[in-house]
């Protein structure tokens, strides 16, 4: 009986290693470090450039994304 449980820990605990996202978040300023509100934000695919996800700022210039995953660019 603890083989298996062990087993089956194991192979759960690989599926969660391959499922890592990031979390992608910050203020866009401009060059006097005022937040610009409204700003279109993307975030593109590191190899061919497609665009993956997209926001927009809020009033103060903030952005979040969620569940980002690895080999991507801002």
């Amino acid at each position: 009986m603890p083989t298996k449980f062990i087993s089956l820990f194991l192979l759960l605990l690989s599926f969660l290693g391959f499922s890592q996202t990031y979390t992608v978040e910050g203020i866009v300023k401009d060059q006097a470090y005022i937040p610009i509100a409204y700003a279109n934000i993307i975030l593109e695919d590191a190899e061919n450039e497609d665009l993956l996800l997209g926001t927009t700022t809020d009033e103060q210039g903030f952005f979040k994304f969620n569940d980002v995953k690895p080999k991507v660019i801002i």
